[in-house]
């Protein structure tokens, strides 16, 4: 038979653990969105340089 301390450290560790795991999926998940954002960024100057060349292109 197991003690109630035993239980206690177990559900400690178990608890502890799942915090860690919890805070490094978010930290993983909010690189990945920032990341996704950056991109995200980039294409949309990429898109309005490219209308900006249009423009030119038509006006002249």
């Amino acid at each position: 038979m197991y003690s109630i301390k035993y239980y206690l450290r177990y559900i400690k560790s178990k608890v502890l653990w799942e915090t860690i795991y919890d805070k490094f999926f978010i930290q993983k998940t909010i690189k990945k969105s920032f990341i996704n954002l950056k991109k995200l960024i980039i294409l949309m100057k990429k898109i309005h340089i490219n209308c900006l060349n249009f423009k030119k292109n038509i006006l002249k």
